[in-house]
């Protein structure tokens, strides 16, 4: 698993993890809300979020949607898809993250961007958006660790089939 944290004195900052279920190599990616801030020590916490529907997410991602990401981050495209479940629809993008510039400047990539949307299929008003940038060096992070997944992942299906 890794875990990422990025919290803010405002409070609106963003943790992502990405992990992997031993049970069945299944990959997941996880958005957390931050929950409060410490003045005092200078620092963020994400714990009570975990709780909290609201200020939480997680998917699943099929090995094509994991080997998107990794293209993402090798080539700088956008991936997006959406997950329609019972309930709610989960949109989800990864892509390049780009400086703000004035008009008429060339944008430069400062990193990439991870994003869930979620909307509720009773009330398609209410939706819950989940944001986090990442520099060049976190992204790399999770290229290495869902390469590390996939290849795991291969390896026991392997051995199931054998």
């Amino acid at each position: 698993m890794i875990q990422l944290y990025h919290p803010n004195k405002n409070n609106t900052g963003f943790a992502c993890s990405f992990s992997q279920s031993d049970k069945d190599n299944t990959i997941f990616a996880t958005l957390l809300k931050q929950a409060g801030w410490n003045a005092q020590q200078g620092i963020g916490t994400f714990k009570e979020s975990r709780n909290d529907p609201k200020k939480n997410v997680n998917v699943k991602l099929e090995t094509v949607e994991a080997t998107a990401i990794l293209d993402c981050i090798d080539r700088g495209r956008t991936f997006s898809t959406m997950h329609d479940g019972e309930k709610q629809i989960k949109s989800i993008q990864f892509s390049p993250w780009m400086n703000k510039v004035a008009e008429g400047e060339k944008p430069t990539q400062r990193g990439f961007s991870f994003s869930i949307s979620v909307t509720d299929k009773d009330d398609s008003t209410t939706k819950n958006s989940f944001y986090i940038g990442l520099t060049f060096a976190e992204a790399r992070l999770i290229r290495e660790f869902l390469i590390f997944a996939l290849a795991k992942s291969f390896v026991r299906v392997q051995a199931v089939n054998l």
